[in-house]
């Protein structure tokens, strides 16, 4: 089993990243030098590092930004420990997971900007990163 050491800042995580290479890589947005600055450099230099965001924001422009980056997992905290190792588990055999409160407000947002007359086919305007999260999240697990 390998031990695991937390990451204070960005910058941390770039190190871990770098000289451990965790199998599953979590990271809070809101962590010193911000979460979104170290996801694209791990990426960048280790496509294949797998990389869950646990986080306390419910922002869609973080969820999109961090999917848009390539990670594998959008979990908010608050989560209990078995969900969360069931979460980890799914996504290291290669799922993607986005927690079901923001798949059903990305939903929300994007029925909104139709509404609004700003796109006409929201759906659309999704990169296929996006669709393939949004199917996956939509699955019944059951």
């Amino acid at each position: 089993m390998r031990s695991w050491r937390p990451a204070a800042t960005a910058e941390d995580a770039l190190r871990i990243a770098e000289d451990q290479r965790p199998d599953i890589l979590l990271i809070d947005l809101s962590m010193p030098g911000g979460g979104h600055n170290a996801i694209k450099p791990i990426l960048t230099r280790n496509a294949c590092q797998c990389i869950v965001v646990l986080t306390a924001s419910e922002s869609s422009d973080d969820v999109i930004a961090a999917l848009n980056a390539g990670v594998k997992g959008y979990v908010l905290k608050g989560i209990g420990s078995r969900s969360l190792a069931e979460i980890l588990s799914a996504v290291n055999e290669g799922e993607t997971y986005v927690s079901p409160s923001m798949s059903a407000h990305l939903l929300s947002a994007l029925a909104g900007t139709s509404r609004s007359g700003n796109v006409t086919d929201p759906i659309g305007t999704l990169s296929d990163r996006e669709r393939e999260v949004l199917r996956l999240a939509s699955v019944d697990k059951g």
